[in-house]
Order: C-alpha cells, then structure tokens, then sequence
C-alpha cells in the first residue's frame, strides 16, 4: 500500500550529484566457486557489461572497438590465450602475434569504456579509468599479463607488455 508523507525527501545538493549514479557493479557475488577460472570470471564480466556496452552504442550512434578487426569474442580468446600461458596467433593477416595481441588488448579495453560511458551520472575518464584498472577482473588479469611479457624472451612480446598494455598511471608494480 502506499502513503503519502507529510515530509519531503532532503533534495540532494550539487555537490551529491556529481559522480556516478549507478556505477557498474563487478563484485564477485558471494557464492562464487573457488574454483571459477579466469576465462570464466572475464567470460560473466562481460556478460554483464553487454548491455551497457549496447546502450552506450545505441546513445553514441558508434563504437571505439575496431583496431583489431576481430569480434570481441575472438579479441577475448587471443588475450586469454596469452593469459593463460598458450598463446594463439591473432586471424589478422600482415601484423605479427604481439601486434595483434596489442589490438585485441585495446578493443577488449574500448568494450569496457564503452559499456561504462553509458552509466548515468557525471563520470569522469579518470573515474572510468580507475573503474577499469582497479576493479574489474579483466584490468586485474592485464597487469598479471604485463609482468608476465616484460620478461619474455621475445623482445616484442616484452615491449608490448612494457608499454603498451597498461597505462604508466596504474602499473600495479614493476615485474
């Protein structure tokens, strides 16, 4: 049933409406398995993130995936791969596997700027920015992936890892 109150609600003050107002929310729930993989932590973030991913492309008329050339599922495999110690080459012709690896890497990135720019509310690129870096689990999984290529022996792979993976702004640590 509802009542009206004689009481107004407090108005929010301008101050209180900066931000985000509903930020994408990535905890892990508390009844995940133990023995969930990374493939399958990222495979459910970005379940999850699909239809803020679609909302932003409905509301911006465009998307920023496309340096790759490869789906966001197949972008996703060739990370994984990378990730998981069994790296496959990326199905684009012409570039080398660190070059692809690369492009995969900043269309998977611009899926999930996109899908957060759709939030409502005020956020700002550093807010998104720290959202992605410090608590998703695919940012997570980059720089574990970082540390792992600086020390390839494939000075490619090395220098993908050390420059171009991870903004110098959220390198968790050096190796």
């Amino acid at each position: 049933m509802l009542e009206d109150y004689a009481e107004e609600a407090p108005k929010a003050t301008e101050a209180e409406m900066e931000g985000w107002v509903c930020p994408i929310n990535l905890s892990p729930p508390a009844h995940r398995r133990t023995d969930e993989t990374s493939r399958q932590i990222v495979e459910r973030e970005m379940k999850s993130l699909w239809p803020w991913y679609d909302m932003a492309i409905e509301n911006c008329g465009r998307s920023n995936l496309g340096a790759s050339g490869l789906t966001v599922e197949i972008a996703r495999e060739v990370v994984l791969s990378f990730i998981e110690g069994e790296p496959k080459d990326t199905p684009v012709l012409g570039i080398s596997t660190s070059e692809g690896l690369r492009l995969a890497v900043d269309d998977l990135k611009a899926f999930y700027l996109d899908a957060a720019t759709a939030q409502p509310g005020n956020a700002s690129g550093r807010d998104i920015q720290d959202w992605f870096w410090q608590e998703t689990a695919f940012g997570g999984l980059l720089q574990g992936l970082r540390n792992k290529l600086m020390t390839n022996a494939d000075a490619e792979l090395a220098l993908i890892g050390e420059w171009f993976l991870v903004p110098s702004s959220h390198h968790l640590n050096d190796g």
